[in-house]
């Protein structure tokens, strides 16, 4: 029998220097610091995918569970690529109660757009009315 494979957002069950460690074989995350890994973790919602308690994957959330949702640092574990847990993970989080009032959902992807596709997401209609301020890179 397969082992379930499950989506859980508690805190504690996260493996922090996991995460750091897939975050830092990123382009956008590469050169991420721990404590900075630490800080993410502390100021938003966030996600874990598992099996048998084992993390498998990580992604989270900004949000004031009103209007906006930035869905940030998807990444599953490079063995564990390829079997579908990022399209998983990511429906958990679009269906979970605490985020059905979410006016708009955002995220910026190099190369998946492909994935997010397939729940729904966009390109922006009006990228032109977007502004940021770029501190570091």
């Amino acid at each position: 029998m397969k082992e379930a494979v499950y989506v859980s957002s508690d805190v504690e069950k996260l493996d922090i220097p996991l995460i750091h460690r897939c975050l830092s074989q990123t382009p956008w995350a590469r050169n991420r610091t721990l404590e900075e890994v630490n800080t993410c973790v502390a100021n938003s919602l966030n996600f874990g995918i598992y099996k048998q308690n084992q993390q498998l994957g990580y992604a989270r959330l900004l949000t004031d569970y009103v209007f906006m949702a930035y869905l940030l640092d998807v990444v599953i574990v490079p063995e564990h690529r390829g079997q579908g847990l990022a399209l998983r993970l990511i429906k958990h989080i679009l269906k979970d109660e605490r985020l059905q009032n979410i006016r708009i959902w955002r995220l910026g992807t190099d190369d998946a757009h492909g994935l997010y596709k397939k729940v729904g997401f966009e390109a922006i209609a009006q990228p032109e009315k977007l502004m940021e301020i770029k501190v570091k890179a």
